[in-house]
């Protein structure tokens, strides 16, 4: 009875709340001033006498917007929309409904009788967390990519392996007009997408759609580039194609085909080529080993320590590489080592199906083959009076494929209520051929054991995941309440061989062989909801409540069979390199937090108990049950403070959980390299993160000069590391297995003391003088990482600074250049052995030319060198790279082109790399493409402003 009162107490409280204020609608419809033309998703807002957004709006595909339960008062109503001047309007709202009628709103672009003239435009300008960059402030070449826009901004970088940084961090997200494309890959977006039809770049943090509802971050936000189109670019059809043919049989192909009707988009790509060019980024990892083991983990720890922050880019090598056949690392999309072969297709499509429904959708598959042959040399430093090395040779050939599919559907009941959908699934095989040899040495001329290593694995996996998102907002202004249900499912299967002979030197040479098939299928699945509910306080202030719990099982059977010559068949069972194990993951998690918004300062805080119970069952080949809890705070905080329109200041602190995987957790030992051997730790504990992270930017009066600092520091207890025994000799492990001499086995801990810094600078200003822009970059970052070596920790000490002046031309479309010089130093102290600290310097300078000289006639030039100083080995690491192509604009709009290209013409390619770790020196050299020429036709397709002509029939219902 008493809970019955008090819920006709509560809901008696809400609609009384609801009817005390009488409100009003008001609608209008925002039109192009010169032909009248709707403006689709133009921003409307309701601002108050003190410029406080009150009411805001977007217009549908017909231009129209209403803004409903408007309280009576004096407002200002203000449309925005890119490439356009902003309208403003004095309104008086007092008992009755406004209709606006049409809003003619003026484009900002001055018109001639030839051409269209943005004279002096501004780089940009900050508007809350975003920032904004002008592309007409910046000149391309006729035929740019978005990719080559952006690396003229202030503070992005885009790297060779198209990883693109913006503001110190790396982007994870690009979208188009606000919608996805090509799902998150941000180099499908950039690289696909032509220069000429951009109008702005946008730079924030996007949070999660749900986190956009309610206004309050939950920390899952990701650094996010928006690239917003022209609107006469926005109806038509536009793309590329090209073919290219050389000798030593390269080839090359590619399409790009965009066909737009303002909401309705369909966009189709392909590529073929087997020049190591890929047109897509690591966007699908399937953990072919079942979610990570303690030598993946090494090499992960020690490239997030070496990696600077946004600018800093340690030498190749310093990457994360995989030296045995295990994790993701030969599963993955992506760069690889080598020569590769591709061939990928993908289509995305956006649509307004009507009014209230808005559909996105995209399928990419890639087939890529992967030969190459690695030369490794590792130096190691295990005490004061030990040295040791190891040196491998590998030939691999490795085959991948994945099919991606990403589906978004928005429905909008009414306007107080919608629902949104996000089914992907990804579907990836594997298949992998090495042949390896390695020798251990305890001194120059002093072998202690070798081996030949055959392995080869075959695997299929899946993933896939599905978001179904309630959003409901009340008549009271603040006040939602939100559901979201996300489930999820992952499943792999396959098998992989293993012949290896080796031979041990010491006391007296002998020989052993080991030949084995081992299966390892892993599957598991996920049910997660997150309920949030917000409350206004006053008109300022808001509260959010929210719950999430969150249950997720994994498992893996991994069964490895011993070769029995008698039956010729793999049929003896393995029981120490075998096991089958089952993870059961929960958590519940309950949160406040507390908004306050008013004028400059938007201010968040909040605080969350967090319960999660990790239950592990071992049923092979020992029945053993582990039973964990771990109940943590968690608080966190976020401040945006607007000194004024051109300067801006963010402050974000958060805490967060990390639990030990299933094959961290797994104690059975990967043999797979018989000399580095690995195994999980059932008694690892939860990782704790401090996570603290600043960023400033300011824009002169004028938006010409651009200066954004971003710095934050992040500090870890219980960091899951690792403890490294490297066998001085012949050890027997538990179970009877035999590490030899020489040989590793690496286990993850847990230890303390490890924490972070890093900090970036960037200020961008135009040369007037000489019509171009100069970008100075300048970024840092110091890592204290611990480990167990030989049960002795050591502390990794890194210190990476580095500089770098990028100079972009801005002159015409007939003269593209940009020089850039970076320089990145390194020092690496051990605690375990000082003497042999590292101290190095790495250099890049590039130069890229695009110069159209005479009648269509061109030159490209794109020279790139790099250098080593304080390593060893430094002379054979440096080299310049030189590309030159010649060719003629074709055709009278010069859609056509012909090119011939010279690649490598010093004949210096190479790759090497370095990496730098707490207990060794590593160089290893990849095979590389070498100097090859290459004949390629390209035709582009510019027609806008037309009905565009389908080339197939609609894929759902065409709105009119």
């Amino acid at each position: 009875m008493n809970r019955k009162i008090l819920l006709v107490v509560i809901s008696t409280i809400f609609f009384i709340s609801e009817a005390t204020a009488q409100t009003v609608n008001i609608k209008g419809i925002a039109l192009d001033s010169s032909n009248q033309s709707p403006l689709i998703s133009a921003t409307v807002v309701l601002n108050d006498k003190n410029n406080e957004t009150k009411y805001h709006d977007l217009t549908n595909k017909r231009g129209e917007f209403e803004i409903k339960e408007v309280k009576s008062g004096t407002y200002i109503l203000k449309i925005t929309y890119v490439g356009y001047l902003d309208l403003e309007k004095k309104i008086s709202v007092k008992d009755k409904d406004l209709n606006l009628g049409n809003l003619l709103i003026s484009s900002s672009v001055i018109s001639t009788d030839e051409v269209n003239v943005t004279a002096n435009a501004p780089i940009g300008e900050q508007k809350e967390d975003t920032t904004i960059f002008n592309a007409t402030s910046v000149k391309t070449a006729p035929d740019a990519t978005t990719e080559d826009l952006v690396k003229k901004l202030p503070g992005v970088q885009v790297e060779s392996d198209g990883t693109v940084k913006a503001q110190g961090e790396q982007v994870k997200k690009v979208l188009v007009d606000g919608k996805q494309f090509f799902g998150d890959d941000p180099t499908l977006a950039l690289r696909n997408l032509p220069a000429d039809v951009v109008d702005k770049v946008q730079i924030y943090d996007k949070m999660s759609e749900q986190s956009e509802f309610t206004g309050f971050d939950d920390g899952s936000s990701t650094k996010t580039m928006n690239i917003l189109t022209k609107n006469n670019k926005r109806k038509g059809q536009f793309g590329k194609i090209s073919g290219g043919y050389g000798h030593q049989d390269k080839y090359y192909g590619s399409l790009n085909y965009n066909l737009f009707d303002n909401a309705q988009r369909i966009s189709i790509m392909g590529l073929t080529n087997n020049v190591s060019q890929q047109n897509f980024s690591f966007m699908d990892i399937l953990d072919i080993m079942g979610g990570g083991s303690g030598q993946r983990g090494q090499f992960l720890r020690i490239a997030s320590r070496v990696m600077g922050p946004g600018g800093f880019t340690p030498p190749p090598g310093a990457q994360t590489r995989m030296l045995s056949q295990s994790g993701a690392g030969d599963y993955m999309v992506g760069q690889m080592d080598g020569i590769s072969t591709t061939h990928a297709v993908g289509i995305n499509y956006n649509d307004m199906w009507t009014d209230d429904i808005e559909v996105t959708g995209s399928y990419f598959f890639n087939y890529t083959s992967n030969i190459n042959d690695q030369i490794l040399e590792r130096e190691y430093t295990l005490s004061t009076d030990s040295l040791s090395y190891y040196n491998q040779n590998t030939d691999s050939y490795n085959k991948n494929n994945n099919h991606r599919l990403n589906f978004r559907f928005k429905f909008d009941l009414d306007t107080n209520n919608s629902i949104i959908l996000r089914p992907n699934l990804t579907l990836q095989a594997s298949n992998i051929d090495n042949t390896q040899f390695s020798d251990y040495l305890l001194s120059t001329n002093n072998p202690l054991n070798s081996s030949d290593n055959l392995y080869q694995s075959n695997y299929e996996g899946l993933n896939f995941s599905n978001e179904l998102l309630f959003r409901h907002r009340f008549e009271t202004r603040g006040r939602t309440f939100s559901i979201s249900i996300n489930t999820s499912a992952n499943d792999r299967n396959g098998a992989s061989g293993q012949f290896t002979q080796s031979i041990y030197y010491k006391p007296s040479q002998n020989y052993d062989t080991l030949n084995q098939n081992s299966q390892a299928p892993t599957g598991g699945y996920g049910l997660s909801g997150n309920i949030s509910y917000t409350e206004p306080i006053t008109e300022n202030q808001q509260l959010l409540i929210s719950y999430n719990v969150n249950y997720n099982s994994s498992n893996s059977d991994k069964r490895t069979y011993d070769y029995n010559p008698a039956n010729i068949d793999y049929d003896i069972l393995d029981t120490l390199l075998s096991n089958k194990f089952d993870n059961y993951y929960f958590t519940q998690r309950g949160e406040i937090n507390y908004r306050y918004k008013k004028d400059e300062i938007n201010f968040t805080t909040g605080l969350a108990y967090q319960r999660a119970e990790l239950n592990s069952l071992q049923d092979f080949p020992l029945n053993l049950k582990m039973d964990y809890k771990f109940d943590n705070i968690l608080p966190s905080m976020r401040l945006q403070y607007k000194f004024s329109k051109t300067d801006n200041l963010n402050i974000f602190y958060r805490t967060s959980t990390n639990s030990p995987s299933i094959s961290q957790l797994q104690n059975v030992i990967d043999v797979s390299n018989p000399m580095q051997l690995s195994t999980g730790n059932p008694a690892l504990e939860q990782q704790y993160s401090h996570f603290l992270m600043g960023r400033y930017s300011s824009f002169s009066s004028d938006f010409n000069n651009v200066f954004l600092l971003f710095t934050s520091f992040n500090y870890k207890t219980n960091t899951i590391a690792n403890s490294t025994f490297i066998a001085q000799k012949d050890s027997i492990l538990q179970g009877g297995i035999v590490l030899p001499a020489g040989g590793q086995l690496t286990v993850p801990v847990n230890l303390s003391g490890s924490y972070s810094l890093s900090s970036f600078f960037t200020y961008g200003f135009p040369l007037d003088f000489i019509k171009s822009k100069m970008n100075l970059n300048i970024g840092g970052i110091f890592s204290r990482t611990p480990s167990l070596v030989n049960n002795n920790t050591n502390f990794s000490n890194a210190y990476n600074t580095n500089l770098q002046i990028v100079l972009t031309s801005n002159i015409s479309e007939n003269v593209d250049f940009t020089i850039s010089s970076r320089g990145n130093f390194a020092i690496t102290k051990n605690t375990i052995r000082e003497d042999l600290n590292n101290n190095y310097n790495y250099y890049t300078n590039s130069v890229y030319l695009n110069w159209i000289f005479w009648e269509g006639v061109f030159l490209n030039i794109d020279l790139r060198n790099q250098f080593y100083t304080g390593l060893v080995q430094e002379n054979n690491n440096n080299f310049t790279l030189l590309n030159i192509s010649i060719g003629k604009k074709l055709f009278a709009n010069n859609s056509g082109e012909i090119k011939l290209t010279l690649f490598d013409a010093l004949k210096q390619n190479k790759s090497i790399q370095t990496n730098v770790t707490d207990y060794y020196i590593e160089y290893a050299q990849n095979k590389i493409l070498q100097q090859y020429i290459m004949l390629t036709f390209s035709y582009t397709l510019r027609a806008f402003g037309m009905q565009p002509q389908m080339p197939f029939g609609p894929p759902g219902h065409r709105h009119e």
